[in-house]
């Protein structure tokens, strides 16, 4: 059985064999087994995944692209009205850093760009349609929190070690949905009048969101970099070669966690310094990352 470099246990069976979710007894089975079953039900091709919003999902295609119509994005946003609003109203945030009121989301772009535009979208997107499951609202609220704290902090510490920031903000963002997926999928979990408590499931979701991460990510089409980094945040050394945007996300929700925006996840207390000395950066900088992080904390909700 290997680790990861939280110190994890992984074990070395998962996701061999078929078997079907057994309802309510399934929490009675050895925690392998349930891992296994969980992992299997995701890898079916007929698992459906939380429904983002075309416009979303178009817009992150967009930012990959050499030439981008500019003309049609804020058109194709404001056809969703709920979706615009939200928009509006999180980029109002100081997180955004707009000195003067965003009044439209052509007056959004302007100011933001596109690439933040993107972001906004996204995490209005998967704030109203996956950070969501009946029976789960605490978790819910810390994970959708523990998300976002992540992706603001993934900005800094990416552009200090030289990555893409604004493509770490999206990394960080999204790295946590395969938590999510598990507790908003009806079966993944066993059945009954009402779900299990948070407590006996979360062992599951933390031995399974990083490959289920990596599962949404697929389905949704993103990118393969961004499908890797979502499959392996924890996980960010491979082959002796560390993954700098996995890094960049490993650390950012570390620093998250120790700061009071975490998931019930626990980290090796090295893992920080660890994970910042294969990025190559200092003690030093470190501290100014965690102090930039504790400001980013203190301004999420």
């Amino acid at each position: 059985m290997g680790a990861s470099p939280t110190g994890r246990p992984r074990a070395p069976d998962y996701g061999k064999g078929t078997h079907e979710i057994d309802g309510e007894r399934l929490l009675e089975a050895s925690s392998e087994e349930v891992v296994r079953r969980v992992l299997v039900r995701f890898r079916q091709p007929d698992y459906v995944p939380p429904v983002l919003p075309t416009v979303a999902l178009d817009l992150l295609a967009m930012t990959r692209q050499v030439d981008v119509d500019i003309s049609g994005i804020a058109k194709a946003i404001e056809k969703d009205s709920m979706l615009a609003a939200r928009v509006l109203r999180l980029a109002q945030s100081p997180l955004y850093a707009v000195r003067t009121p965003v009044r439209s989301i052509a007056d959004a772009l302007l100011k933001l760009g596109l690439d933040r535009l993107t972001q906004l979208v996204m995490e209005t997107a998967l704030s109203a349609k996956v950070f969501r499951a009946p029976g789960y609202e605490a978790p819910m609220a810390r994970l959708a929190r523990h998300s976002k704290a992540t992706a603001h902090i993934a900005r800094v510490v990416g552009a200090a070690a030289g990555a893409n920031g604004e493509y770490a903000f999206l990394c960080g963002l999204l790295h946590d949905v395969g938590i999510a997926a598990v507790m908003i999928s009806p079966t993944a979990l066993p059945r009954g009048e009402s779900p299990p408590s948070f407590e006996s499931v979360w062992p599951i979701m933390l031995a399974t969101h990083e490959e289920i991460s990596g599962i949404l990510a697929r389905l949704w089409g993103f990118s393969a970099e961004l499908q890797h980094v979502m499959g392996h945040h924890h996980s960010y050394q491979m082959g002796g070669q560390t993954n700098a945007l996995a890094a960049v996300v490993f650390i950012s929700g570390a620093l998250a966690t120790e700061l009071g925006a975490g998931c019930d996840e626990a980290f090796h207390p090295d893992a920080i310094a660890r994970s910042g000395a294969s990025l190559g950066l200092s003690k030093e900088t470190l501290e100014k990352l965690r102090a930039q992080a504790a400001t980013i904390v203190e301004c999420v909700s």
